[in-house]
């Protein structure tokens, strides 16, 4: 049997026996274990070992058993039953002979693989009996290496089937999950992107209905403005209406007053006459001396004359005056009228406006609406109690420590008189009366001599003592009370956040009564001469405040 050496990974050569060998050998093994044994002869006068090879070898040569086997391999060392030959070597057999019977198939696959035909079963190179095939040296080997080389031809197709197979099967798993990683991906950025264009979109309407809705506002606005002026040309018209009919009146009762003097006076005059031609007549009844009666005639005709002219003049006075008081009835009548009119079209186009807006304004901006309305009351609010305040006196009345930010401070409790909100109170620092100082002496006509100077020193430490604080009150009242009495200089100070007072300076020496008053205006706050406390807003702020309120409700003015 053939064998091959091989060579292991230490670079030994080792002894590997071929298939064939192994497969012989297994199958000489069975058929021992299957062969039931004879025992044919025994020598006498032998011991036999089992152990002794010499004696085991000499019983089967004499046996002939040697021989047939050394005549057997040197003819047809080989050999397999039909069956079994039909069974292993039938992947290597024509299509058309593998469900033939045993024997036809295995001539004809020798036949084929050895190119040689014959009728008989018996060959040079192989035997058929009848149930076995018996094989020269060699041929067997040359079957198992054609059925190794179609074994490995099959083999290699099946594994190139179940790799291509399992390659494909593992594409197309990658593909399925390449695709759901992009579908993941793109739902990912298709989503980003929703949300980006979402948001736009968001602020785009935002930006459009602000416009529109601005733009609504200015025109209700500019109708609210033109009705609002045209109620006041009609309150002006009115008013001027009845300013003339009074006038007319007044004139027409000044114009009675003097014909009804002008009478009193004719009456008067008539009396006079007659009683002086009465006494005239009877001074001459008693003298009995005669008397010109032409010239007493004419006397008595002249005065009735001048009496009748006056009268008439008098008359003609009370009829103009009576004729301007009908027209003045009738003008004020007709503004009267008018105004009716005109207050009826306020009140239409003041519902109109309310269903207007109720109808296309949005809730934010009835919010806003009703929160400008309550910011213009309460400014309208301030400006009334602004106009309503003023000041009698001011001193300082107490002081008082503080720490602010780590630092210690002197604070001082000023004390204001005011005519209508009795005395108010409020607390400042020493800085804030040096900024006043300093304020004043920046107007014009400042005279030093008359507004004692503060001295420019800050206690802290130990100049923080009661007697320090004392003089530093001292000083602090004597530039107070020459800063108020002064008439040709004006200041101010704040109380609180809604309250600022002004001292204003004599307009006219002559006419003026000398006592300094402090209003609160709102127009006054933008005045720079206003000293604040640290906590309080200032009128920077305030005309912040105004700006913003006015681009709230007119939109931003362009550059």
């Amino acid at each position: 049997m053939a064998a091959a050496f091989g060579e292991t990974s230490m670079g030994a050569l080792v002894w590997v026996p071929h298939a064939v060998e192994v497969w012989k050998k297994a199958q000489i093994i069975q058929k021992l274990s299957e062969t039931q044994v004879e025992v044919r002869f025994v020598s006498d006068g032998v011991e036999y070992d089992p152990e002794d090879g010499k004696i085991k070898t000499y019983d089967l040569r004499c046996a002939g058993v040697i021989a047939a086997i050394r005549i057997s391999r040197a003819a047809f060392p080989n050999r397999l039953s039909l069956v079994e030959f039909a069974k292993r070597f039938d992947v290597i057999c024509p299509s058309k002979l593998r469900h033939a019977a045993p024997a036809v198939m295995v001539m004809g696959l020798l036949e084929k693989l050895l190119g040689k035909t014959t009728d008989s079963t018996q060959n040079a190179k192989f035997a058929i009996g009848k149930s076995k095939v018996y094989f020269s040296s060699g041929l067997l080997q040359h079957l198992e290496d054609q059925r190794a080389v179609v074994l490995r031809t099959q083999a290699t197709i099946i594994q190139a089937h179940m790799r291509g197979y399992a390659k494909r099967k593992q594409f197309l798993a990658h593909k399925a999950a390449a695709v759901l990683v992009q579908s993941v991906v793109r739902m990912h950025t298709s989503h980003r992107q929703f949300r980006v264009m979402k948001a736009g979109t968001v602020l785009l309407q935002t930006r459009v209905r602000g416009w529109v809705a601005r733009r609504k506002f200015r025109v209700a606005l500019a109708k609210d403005r033109q009705r609002k002026a045209e109620l006041k040309r009609a309150a002006e018209a009115k008013a001027r209406a009845e300013a003339k009919a009074r006038a007319d009146a007044e004139a027409a009762a000044a114009a009675a007053a003097r014909a009804q003097e002008d009478k009193e006076k004719a009456r008067a005059l008539h009396h006079q006459t007659e009683t002086s031609s009465h006494y005239d007549h009877s001074n001459q009844a008693d003298d009995d001396e005669p008397v010109d009666t032409s010239s007493e005639g004419s006397d008595g005709d002249r005065l009735s004359a001048g009496s009748q002219s006056i009268l008439a003049s008098a008359a003609a006075r009370v009829a103009e005056a009576e004729a301007a008081a009908v027209e003045a009835q009738k003008a004020a009548m007709a503004a009267l009228t008018h105004n009716r009119v005109i207050q009826a079209e306020n009140e239409a186009l003041r519902a109109k406006m309310a269903a207007y807006v109720a109808e296309h304004a949005d809730a934010e901006l009835l919010r806003e609406n009703e929160r400008l309305k309550h910011q213009v009351l309460t400014l309208q609010s301030k400006l009334v109690r602004a106009q309503e305040v003023s000041l009698i006196s001011a001193k300082v009345v107490d002081s008082r420590l503080t720490f602010r930010e780590g630092r210690q401070f002197v604070e001082y409790k000023l004390q204001i008189e005011t005519n209508n909100r009795g005395t108010l109170f409020v607390w400042h620092r020493y800085s804030t009366f040096r900024n006043l100082a300093t304020t004043l002496q920046t107007k014009n006509g400042y005279r030093r001599k008359d507004i004692p100077d503060l001295p420019n020193k800050q206690l802290f430490g130990s100049l923080l003592s009661d007697r320090s604080i004392q003089e530093r009150m001292d000083k602090l009242n004597q530039f107070l009370e020459a800063a108020t009495m002064t008439d040709y200089l004006q200041w101010g100070i704040r109380v609180d956040q809604d309250t600022c007072v002004y001292k204003r300076r004599t307009r006219s020496s002559s006419g003026a009564d000398g006592r300094d008053s402090m209003s609160l205006r709102a127009t006054d706050i933008r005045e720079s001469m206003v000293v604040s406390a640290s906590d309080v807003p200032s009128p920077r702020d305030s005309s912040r405040q105004s700006m913003s309120l006015r681009e709230s409700l007119f939109g931003r003015r362009k550059s």
